[in-house]
């Protein structure tokens, strides 16, 4: 996870010096700041009284990272994104456990009182959505390449290596210039590498956590390898992952899309196509603007 982390930011990081399309600022969210544990957390809704779908960035990436991916939900779903405390708009704390960031979660759900929400995670975030969902009354679960038991190659939790990534001039530049926007991350190496361990350590038990979920959850994953440090060994470890999980929990939809890792920011249409399909199929998840669960642009016939 380490080179899927820094990746994510990077590619992340170098979008926000190309200039937004009209289409990137279709949806006109309702801001506002909600107070958590010890943190004040930035919070998006698009309002509305559609279906409540909640989605979780990843380590490394604030909300903003889902805006491709939200303006075409945003005509079947009310949608909510926020920053987790010490990335974007949040304020930082110096506890940064996964147990905090669920707290977060939670404290998102209860702040825009959603009920039985479709939870949407990316990476890290898929961790906290899946545990989120196992305590709460949920429509669905998205993993978004995150929510498997996996075994990372040696080579992926050398923390030198993720030391020298981090002190890479560009990561800097590009992380100091996101920071100027607000959308920075204010973990040190020191915490983002406790992240990343105590994530792995709670992978191992998800399938405890898929056990204990009342809702239907699918899994959306990324084909291709990023072209960083063991990318190869890590996409290999996943799809071993992904294939053991399979004949595990048969019933947990798995579905691959052609795309890196950072998939919300390369294939936003596609993954956004997925979770339509899937969050309309569960139960009365009819949106009166798109009765069809189509995406905005998609061609009638």
């Amino acid at each position: 996870m380490t080179d899927r982390a820094a990746a994510v930011t990077e590619t992340f990081n170098r979008r926000l010096l190309i200039p937004r399309t009209p289409e990137q600022l279709v949806v006109r969210w309702n801001r506002r700041i909600i107070t958590g544990k010890g943190v004040r957390l930035a919070v998006r809704d698009s309002g509305g009284d559609a279906p409540p779908m909640v989605l979780i960035h990843g380590l490394g990436t604030p909300q903003r990272s889902w805006d491709s991916v939200a303006r075409l939900l945003e005509p079947t779903f009310r949608v909510i994104t926020f920053d987790l405390r010490g990335h974007g708009r949040s304020t930082d704390s110096q506890d940064h456990s996964i147990d905090t960031y669920v707290e977060d979660v939670l404290t998102v759900l209860d702040a825009t009182d959603v009920r039985r929400p479709i939870l949407v995670g990316h990476s890290l975030g898929a961790l906290l959505a899946l545990e989120s969902g196992a305590g709460r009354d949920c429509r669905a679960v998205v993993a978004v390449d995150g929510g498997l038991p996996l075994v990372r190659p040696a080579e992926a939790k050398d923390r030198h290596a993720f030391d020298s990534e981090m002190r890479r001039p560009h990561v800097r530049f590009l992380m100091a210039v996101s920071a100027l926007f607000g959308m920075g991350v204010g973990l040190s190496p020191d915490q983002m590498w406790q992240v990343i361990q105590e994530t792995e350590d709670r992978e191992q038990a998800l399938n405890a956590v898929y056990a204990r979920l009342h809702c239907p959850s699918l899994q959306v994953l990324a084909e291709r390898a990023d072209p960083s440090p063991w990318g190869e060994e890590m996409r290999a470890a996943a799809k071993t992952a992904a294939d053991r999980f399979h004949q595990a929990h048969p019933h947990v939809g798995q579905v691959w899309l052609d795309s890196g890792h950072a998939i919300p920011l390369e294939q936003p249409r596609q993954l956004a196509e997925q979770i339509v399909t899937f969050g309309t199929s569960t139960g009365s998840c009819s949106s009166p603007s798109a009765p069809d669960a189509g995406l905005p642009g998609d061609d009638p016939s």
